[in-house]
């Protein structure tokens, strides 16, 4: 079972995610942690990129980082996962830009989304995604 936690940053996914892991292991299951970003953690949130950039990041990030989702869910019974795909809408949609390029913006990602996310990257598909 693939478990993602999604939320505001502050709102509890990191403990949520430690304490489910621990009763899941107390009876006896296998269980494997994640976050996104995962590998490109340290470019996507310290850099200074532009929204196509951080984009560009998010992506590259979770190529990275599905084999590695794929490989735990056949070695454990719960993958768990603090953050997801669901998460690149709200940092990447959701700055507000006045200079006219949110539309373009957004038609893009909307596009770049489904296209890398569900289509060309067959990334692993949650089984539940608590908000």
């Amino acid at each position: 079972m693939f478990i993602v936690l999604e939320g505001i940053d502050g709102v509890g996914k990191t403990y949520l995610a430690k304490k489910l892991g621990e009763e899941l292991q107390r009876r006896g299951k296998k269980v494997s942690y994640h976050f996104e970003p995962c590998l490109l953690r340290k470019e996507i949130l310290e850099g200074t990129f532009s929204r196509i950039g951080d984009l560009f990041l998010f992506f590259a990030d979770r190529i990275l980082h599905s084999p590695i989702i794929k490989e735990d869910m056949e070695q454990n019974d719960y993958v768990i996962c603090d953050r997801y795909y669901p998460s690149n809408y709200a940092y990447q949609i959701a700055p507000v830009i006045d200079d006219g390029s949110n539309f373009i913006y957004n038609t893009l990602f909307n596009k770049m989304e489904a296209a890398f996310d569900l289509h060309l990257l067959s990334i692993p598909h949650p089984t539940v995604i608590f908000h």
